[in-house]
């Protein structure tokens, strides 16, 4: 949450020829656990069972009616059944996900450089039905001693996520998985499919229409997203003496993505429905400039570090709406009757400069001390005006 996870990639090695890698894996996934609920009552209310299909829908969510005995019922899909815990329901509604995934890496080099290239690809078939993930990712690493004393290391990594229908978790709403925990003991989660009815209107099961028959919030809805991202780092270090090097650092972060979402037409909440479409740009630079000491006179070692760097952010989003849709089942914005576009832009930098010491005597007793001084292009003190857009960090151990 507050921290950094820091990924090294492979390198290339010396060697003769060319080394050729290939890795794959293939992943069955299933529910992890099954909610213990109860099985002694049914839907309904006040230890009644439902008595027609209004009243099955009104208490498609709640445990409260009589106990089960196997007698005939009526379903919210307005069939009668028998009144009898349904302990399968997970079972019945999940499928079994698959992730199969094939590396391919090619590397060579000699004494003096090195590389090592690699192309991924991951396909993921998740349990929720009709949810699916496609991942493509190219790695590229280099180092090379360019002379005696300059060495030059590059890290390059491209990825390409294409995803359909992921799934909701926030809310009720065309999240099929709160179905499944809400339903009562009694109903089949399979009498609900596939979700909608010959005119493609969602059909209902319980009294609250935000929350979302499974098939259809699983077959229905749209959603797709496509995430592209970019990172690099390229690093040059000039080593003056055996104990003074300087090093400067590129590093790049660069991603795009792209979404849409459609609440189709017929939903139980929304029955005109409507889309929407987005797209944001993002993009983090640094630039950092480092020198290093490191010697010993005697008894005394001393070791210090010394540079700047700089950061730049830029942040764009587009959103555009349709509203409702004017005429049903034709799923494009101009056919919306409140349609919206949204704009949005950030931009900030912030410049650093910093040093550290360690002073050792004997190898025994240290002084360490560092300072750290930062300025922010968007700090401001909005009470007083004051533009005092920097601050220091001293410490001293």
């Amino acid at each position: 949450a507050n921290g950094v996870i820091l990924i090294t990639t492979k390198s290339g090695q010396a060697r003769q020829g060319i080394g050729v890698e290939f890795n794959s894996s293939f992943t069955f996934e299933n529910p992890l656990a099954i909610p213990e609920w109860q099985y002694e009552y049914g839907s309904g209310y006040s230890g009644v069972a439902p008595i027609n299909q209004t009243a099955a829908i009104d208490y498609g969510r709640n445990s409260w009616g009589a106990k089960l005995d196997g007698s005939l019922v009526v379903n919210p899909d307005g069939v009668a059944r028998p009144y009898s815990a349904q302990k399968n329901n997970i079972k019945n509604f999940y499928d079994t996900g698959t992730t199969f995934s094939n590396t391919l890496a090619i590397s060579g080099g000699n004494e003096n450089a090195n590389f090592r290239f690699s192309v991924s690809n991951t396909d993921v078939n998740a349990i929720v039905p009709n949810s699916s993930m496609n991942r493509k990712t190219f790695n590229l690493s280099t180092n090379a001693n360019l002379s005696k004393k300059i060495v030059f290391e590059g890290r390059a990594q491209y990825n390409v996520e294409l995803a359909k229908n992921r799934t909701a978790i926030a809310d009720f709403t065309g999240n099929p998985n709160a179905a499944i925990g809400l339903m009562a003991t009694n109903i089949d989660v399979m009498t609900l499919a596939p979700g909608y009815d010959e005119s493609g209107n969602e059909m209902e099961w319980c009294d609250y229409n935000f929350v979302s028959n499974p098939y259809f919030a699983a077959y229905k809805r749209i959603n797709e997203d496509e995430r592209q991202r970019f990172l690099g780092s390229f690093t040059l270090r000039y080593n003056v003496f055996d104990f003074l090097w300087l090093r400067a650092r590129l590093g790049t972060d660069y991603s795009t993505i792209e979404s849409l979402d459609i609440t189709p037409t017929g939903t139980a909440h929304n029955a005109y429905g409507s889309m929407s479409e987005s797209g944001r740009k993002f993009f983090e630079n640094n630039a950092e400039i480092l020198a290093g000491f490191d010697k010993t006179f005697g008894n005394i070692s001393v070791s210090v570090l010394a540079g700047g760097n700089q950061r730049l952010n830029v942040n764009r989003n587009n959103e555009y709406s349709s509203g409702r849709f004017d005429v049903p089942y034709y799923y494009f914005l101009s056919n919306g009757t409140a349609q919206t576009a949204e704009r949005s832009f950030s931009e900030y930098a912030t410049y650093s400069l910093y040093s550290s010491a360690d002073i050792g005597f004997k190898n025994f007793l240290f002084l360490t001390v560092s300072g750290r001084q930062d300025w922010f292009s968007t700090l401001t003190d909005p009470y007083t005006d004051d533009n005092q857009n920097y601050i220091f960090y001293p410490s001293a151990g």
